[in-house]
């Protein structure tokens, strides 16, 4: 198992945080599964986990974000990452404003 580990650990691969509001409440969670499957219309595919609070704003909202880390993101994979958003305000102290929707 460990040895796999060392392999899977080299994969290449993003980092992204994918958000969502419901009520006026924003959560967000880090995800490194985001693909673009057609770009008329535009479609991505994202690997969520059902039980996570995003993927529930998401299903109830109809709309996303996904903002792209840079290499130097830990800090915000810390924010982001480590802790549920049923457990923490994770936008707290932060300024933010939703966007446009397309749907």
């Amino acid at each position: 198992m460990k040895q796999l580990q060392q392999v899977l650990f080299r994969v290449p691969c993003g980092l992204f945080v994918v958000s969502a509001i419901r009520d006026g409440h924003p959560n967000d969670m880090i995800n490194n599964t985001v693909f673009q499957i057609t770009d008329s219309p535009l479609q991505l595919l994202l690997g969520m986990d059902k039980r996570h609070l995003t993927t529930e704003y998401i299903e109830a909202g109809g709309a996303f974000a996904v903002h792209f880390l840079p290499p130097d993101g830990l800090s915000l994979v810390k924010r982001f990452g480590f802790k549920p958003g049923r457990e923490t305000a994770k936008f707290d102290g932060l300024a933010w404003r939703p966007g446009p929707s397309t749907n």
